[in-house]
């Protein structure tokens, strides 16, 4: 009786990390949410002893997808929205606690009233009996014995090993493959890049270093390539040059 209503709550626990993971409207709380409900089905697959998968909820769900979740809605400009009906929301959330709790807490009231007692009675006779009595193992049967853990690992060591490594080769390109992703998207965005020599030859500098460098006889043949409201382009210094170099050699 106890096992089950330790069921119960765990599943109500679990109903109720849903739906409010559904209804968050701020993205961290809802991962945070995520969070708690993978740590929940753990628990619960562990009490099914199911050690592999409550073992894959902890390292794959939560402690790979959910992580990379977490840095990826950190690292982006997320603004939170502004809750209008926040008297709303609290009644939901509320009435979504009740929905969900008010059954275990029946369930414990009205159906067994004397099970705490019973179980106190059933402990204490259990520990008195291990503390007074004398039991002998046998060591053959400790070895044998195995996990569901363990019997899944042999399955995959011994039968299946080119699943295994196929598996890992697939994990390995899937890596490769958003590495590339992501570098061909950075080269192919629209970023704005830092010129040097655009930036030096705006309106205010282009005066000073044009009588410096340019004899005032060949001003009129720097061509003006663009206008705009505060930079004005003109060719390269080298183009220039060559310019300067053709006309005055032939």
């Amino acid at each position: 009786m106890f096992n089950l209503f330790i069921i119960i709550f765990i599943t109500s626990l679990i109903l109720g990390s849903l739906s409010l993971l559904v209804l968050m409207l701020n993205t961290i709380h809802s991962l945070l949410l995520l969070l708690e409900l993978f740590i929940i089905g753990s628990l619960l697959l562990f009490f099914f002893k199911v050690e592999f998968l409550g073992l894959i909820f902890l390292m794959i769900y939560l402690g790979a997808i959910l992580v990379l979740f977490l840095f990826v809605v950190m690292m982006l400009d997320i603004k939170t929205t502004a809750v209008q009906n926040d008297d709303l929301n609290q009644f939901i959330f509320k009435g979504l606690g009740l929905f969900f709790f008010i059954p275990v807490f029946v369930w414990w009231i009205f159906g067994d009233v004397i099970f705490l007692s019973a179980m106190w009675q059933s402990f204490v006779q259990t520990a008195v009996h291990w503390s007074f009595s004398l039991s002998i193992l046998d060591f053959f049967q400790l070895i044998n014995f195995s996990s569901n853990l363990e019997v899944v690992g042999w399955y995959i060591f011994d039968f299946q090993p080119i699943l295994f490594l196929l598996c890992g080769v697939i994990l390995y390109f899937a890596m490769i493959g958003a590495i590339v992703v992501s570098v061909d998207s950075q080269m192919n965005s629209n970023q704005k890049i830092q010129n040097a020599l655009v930036q030096g030859m705006r309106r205010g500098n282009i005066i000073s270093y044009m009588t410096s460098h340019v004899d005032q006889r060949h001003w009129k043949m720097i061509p003006k390539l663009h206008w705009s409201p505060n930079i004005v382009h003109y060719p390269k210094p080298k183009d220039f040059f060559w310019t300067w170099l053709g006309k005055n050699t032939f």
